[in-house]
């Protein structure tokens, strides 16, 4: 069942609402799915100069926070990046794995 654009914006409103009622729950999930503490996490921001390392927008040019990247093989977390920055990262590594594939696809065309 495709969301409408109205039941989205009442999604996102109620998800920022509760963000800003109980402030901890969504960041609590987030550090310890990664396992680092909200310290953790500003000493990367602090480190980043609030900045996507990879665009290098600062935070105020998005509207959301900065995700935490990590590698998927080890878990360990490499920094703090931009939404767009950090979906375009895991297409990359997904498919730097496969090049061979790509050029006996090409090659079929």
């Amino acid at each position: 069942m495709t969301e409408t654009l109205e039941e989205k914006i009442e999604r996102i409103i109620k998800k920022t609402l509760a963000r800003i009622k109980y402030p901890d729950m969504d960041e609590g999930y987030r550090f310890s799915r990664y396992n680092i503490t909200a310290s953790q996490y500003m000493d990367l921001f602090v480190k980043q100069n609030a900045c996507c390392p990879i665009c290098g927008l600062h935070r105020d040019e998005f509207w959301r926070d900065f995700v935490i990247d990590h590698d998927h093989e080890t878990g360990k977390v490499r920094g703090l990046l931009c939404m767009g920055c950090n979906t375009q990262l895991g297409v990359v590594e997904k498919y730097l794995k496969a090049p061979k594939k790509w050029d006996e696809y090409l090659k079929k065309i």
